[in-house]
């Protein structure tokens, strides 16, 4: 599986870097840009995504990564749903 974080400070790279060889089937690629309309467009082949709280997970950048990330999250599911109630 393709990961892209976004967002990614040095400490959060350094903690996950210390256990990826625990996931010889994950593959990650981290991004100091975080996540815009504008970067969204980078996760295009990727699997999933890693948004830290303070990104932008408006309904634009919902749908662009929905346009290129192979995978949806669950949490994709309910801000859709919430965003039509």
């Amino acid at each position: 599986m393709k990961i892209l974080f976004y967002d990614t400070k040095k400490y959060d790279r350094d903690s996950f870097e210390k256990i990826l060889p625990e996931y010889s089937d994950l593959e990650v690629e981290f991004l100091e840009a975080d996540l815009s309309p504008r970067t969204a467009a980078l996760a295009k082949g990727y699997d999933a995504i890693c948004a830290f709280v303070s990104s932008d997970v408006s309904e634009k950048v919902v749908e662009c990564l929905a346009a290129n990330v192979s995978m949806k999250s669950s949490a994709c599911s309910r801000l859709k749903m919430r965003g039509g109630e």
